[in-house]
């Protein structure tokens, strides 16, 4: 069986597009995914994640969902903190990954990849390369 969603008024802030207020918010881990400069993601075939500095995400398909599946089209930032080190990386999400959910604020879940270059940034202490994950505290904002 496959959760998909979260209700949208669940874990929401409505976000002020001029400050990096939450708009949703959750926990959980993330795995890294290894992008070429220029590659296919959810958002384009030709994806130039060169302008982001390869720091990009795969986000949970409920993440797309919440927002519709509008995310290619208005882009949104996730801020992604290391539960272990309290390291914060911005990542833009360009991509889809991770599990379905309909509960943003399990630890336990798979919620997203992030690109390598963003992993070893929040990964200060070695634990992400050492277990495969990093357990996270993360949120979507506009900017």
């Amino acid at each position: 069986m496959v959760l998909v969603g979260c209700k949208k008024n669940e874990m929401v802030n409505i976000a002020d597009t001029q400050d990096k207020t939450p708009i949703i918010e959750g926990k959980g881990y993330c795995h890294y995914h290894i992008y070429p400069n220029t590659g296919q993601t959810l958002c384009a075939i030709n994806d130039d994640l060169s302008i982001y500095n390869k720091k990009i995400a795969a986000s949970s398909p409920s993440i797309h969902d919440y927002f519709n599946n509008t995310l290619c089209d208005s882009l949104k930032y996730l801020y992604v903190t290391a539960v272990s080190t309290g390291k914060t990386v911005k990542v833009a999400i360009r991509d889809k990954g991770g599990i379905a959910t309909n509960d943003f604020s399990v630890t336990e879940q798979h919620i997203m990849d992030i690109s390598q270059e963003a992993f070893t940034e929040l990964d200060i202490d070695s634990v992400g390369y050492q277990t495969g994950r990093i357990y996270i505290d993360w949120y979507v904002s506009n900017n």
